[in-house]
């Protein structure tokens, strides 16, 4: 039994299309983020300095309830 194939229409070379924008897009935004000096690699982190802790402790010790009034 010879079966035809379906022929490509116009909604095929519209996401043929739509696959090389991405795929340029994802390329220009690499380039772009490497004048950035963009990394995927994971530095150590440097612990809290007591300034930063401070400031987080106050925030959560914080009733912003009282403050906002409307």
């Amino acid at each position: 039994m010879f079966v035809q194939t379906p022929r490509s229409d116009i909604f095929v070379a519209l996401l043929g299309v739509a696959l090389g924008a991405m795929i340029l897009g994802c390329l220009l935004l690499v380039l772009i983020l490497k004048g950035y000096d963009f990394s995927t690699k994971v530095s150590a982190l440097s612990p809290q300095s007591s300034d930063q802790t401070a400031l987080a402790a106050s925030f959560e010790k914080s009733d912003f309830s009282t403050s906002v009034r409307l």
